[in-house]
């Protein structure tokens, strides 16, 4: 138990893209260790006090992965994910233990935009959001492509709702990898120390010893 007590940071962002182990990791640290972290997901302020962010989730319980959107939906949806976005930002509450942070939205936003091209002056908006972020212990998780695949598949069982990116897993893998690839880059810009650990033949215990051994 010493490496947690002496951790450098009072964060550790565990970041990737769809089934790289992301949130199992996350659960499994908070669960293990209740005392020692508490868990974010997304947001780094409290999501209930974040009005803007309501509004986001709302549109996202209605999304359609199926659906295209024209610009204009575009255009509305990503002007409210940056207010939720700065909201965010402007208002994190101190912690009196470690976090253990599930991912940052607008990271995984802004690759996404960064991708597509879109989203015009906004886009650079955004941009300019990232070194606003607060000092964290970033870890990157990822996998093989053919094991993403596999976790897709026994998701689907469990009545969990595809999400875009979990569509474009399937429909269009080369552009899930390249995307994969932005969202690695945008996190290595911001945190250039991020750890990259690949799941693929390892048990959630087996990574989160990995993890907390060499954020100490």
């Amino acid at each position: 138990m010493w490496y947690l007590i002496s951790m450098k940071k009072r964060i550790i962002l565990i970041s990737g893209m769809d089934f790289s182990g992301k949130s199992t990791i996350v659960n499994e640290i908070a669960d293990k260790y209740p005392q020692k972290f508490i868990k974010q997901e997304k947001m780094i302020s409290p999501q209930k006090a974040n009005l803007w962010w309501q509004k986001v989730l709302a549109i996202k319980r209605t999304i359609d992965a199926s659906v295209i959107w024209n610009a204009e939906q575009k255009r509305e949806y990503w002007e409210l994910v940056y207010k939720a976005v700065k909201y965010d930002i402007e208002h994190i509450t101190p912690q009196n233990t470690n976090v253990v942070q599930d991912s940052v939205y607008m990271i995984k936003s802004l690759s996404k935009n960064i991708q597509k091209n879109e989203m015009g002056e906004l886009l650079d908006d955004y941009k300019n959001l990232v070194p606003m972020l607060p000092e964290m212990q970033s870890v990157y998780l990822t996998t093989t492509p053919e094991e993403r695949l596999k976790r897709l598949e026994a998701r689907k069982g469990t009545g969990f709702k595809l999400s875009l990116t979990d569509a474009l897993l399937q429909r269009d893998f080369d552009r899930f990898l390249d995307l994969n690839e932005i969202y690695k880059a945008q996190i290595q810009q911001r945190y250039p120390e991020t750890i990259v650990v690949d799941t693929t033949n390892a048990t959630p215990r087996e990574t989160v010893t990995s993890i907390l051994d060499r954020v100490i």
